[in-house]
């Protein structure tokens, strides 16, 4: 299936009560930079695998969805700053963040965007973010009081003793 921008700004304007959006297997065309999407404030889930959104697609839109709590994006392969798309600022709300098998992994400073600004975030899933530092998962972790899943598996920057410390704390 294709999904271009036009079905986005149909689907954020027409439905307003659309609540999730899942495309799974579908390539989204590509958006300009500065584009802008109807604003849907009902909107709370997004969940893409294997979805071909590239990062101003994905950025229009997150402004686009100020509402969202969930959002899954495994195997997005043309997110090539994930950095950059700001999921703790446009998202405030965010309880379950899945981030598995992109194209780029996450930074220290994404991660703490996202856990300074979500102070709902109660599942947070990052596999093989191997940039992340040990300093950051820590003070990712003190942000959210209710954080119950967290998921690093393949960070590589993750010690043993890091790890069984982080484990004690629960």
């Amino acid at each position: 299936v294709r999904v271009t921008r036009f079905t986005f700004l149909v689907l954020l304007k027409q439905c307003k009560n659309l609540r999730i959006l899942d495309f799974t297997n579908c390539r989204a065309e590509d958006a300009n930079e500065g584009d802008e999407m109807t604003v849907n404030e009902n909107m709370r889930g997004i969940y893409f695998s294997d979805v071909a959104i590239d990062d101003y697609a994905m950025l229009a839109l997150l402004r686009a969805c100020p509402g969202l709590t969930q959002l899954t994006l495994r195997e997005c392969l043309k997110l090539q700053q994930i950095d950059r798309l700001g999921f703790g600022t446009h998202c405030p709300g965010l309880q379950e963040l899945c981030l598995r098998d992109n194209a780029s992994a996450l930074s220290d400073a994404a991660l703490l965007n996202i856990c300074e600004n979500c102070h709902d975030l109660r599942t947070l899933e990052i596999p093989e973010s191997s940039d992340l530092s040990e300093k950051a998962v820590a003070e990712a972790v003190s942000q959210c009081p209710l954080l119950s899943v967290l998921d690093i598996s393949g960070c590589t920057n993750m010690t043993d003793c890091f790890l069984t410390v982080l484990r004690s704390e629960e």
